[in-house]
């Protein structure tokens, strides 16, 4: 019985291939989400801090300072938010080229697997009518 070839296999080898980039460009996409949102967890653990450090305070320059730390927080936090937007953006495309890379894999996937079914079903009708073949002439020869 000789092996199964499947003449697409290259196509699918590049393919798989592709999908596996994908699969890597979107966690890195991914981790860029993560950092962005890690860094605004950072601003709000700060601001919480100086508010909590700046409570019940008289002192003008104590109070003045943290209205100056407060703004340069939020001006930060909105520079992230720009930059959480794009990297979301980013994701969206490269979730996107995966879902793509995934659709094409499987399509010759799947006609691997159907001309993979037809070759075997073609080989075993081929081994039966060898066998009926030795068998019909061990009876002509006895």
């Amino acid at each position: 019985m000789r092996a199964f070839s499947f003449p697409l296999q290259s196509i699918l080898t590049y393919r798989e291939y592709v999908r596996s980039q994908a699969e890597t460009e979107l966690a890195a996409a991914l981790l860029a989400e993560r950092g962005i949102h890690d860094k605004l967890d950072e601003i709000a653990q700060h601001y919480i801090s100086v508010k909590q450090e700046t409570a019940g305070s008289a002192d003008f320059a104590t109070i003045s300072a943290a209205q100056q730390f407060y703004a340069l927080l939020d001006s930060q936090k909105e520079d992230l938010l720009q930059q959480l937007a794009e990297a979301q953006l980013v994701t969206e495309q490269k979730r996107a080229a995966l879902r793509e890379a995934i659709k094409h894999t499987q399509s010759l996937e799947k006609l691997r697997e159907r001309q993979q079914a037809e070759w075997e079903q073609l080989e075993l009708a081929q081994e039966s009518d060898a066998l009926d073949e030795i068998n019909t002439q061990r009876r002509f020869h006895r």
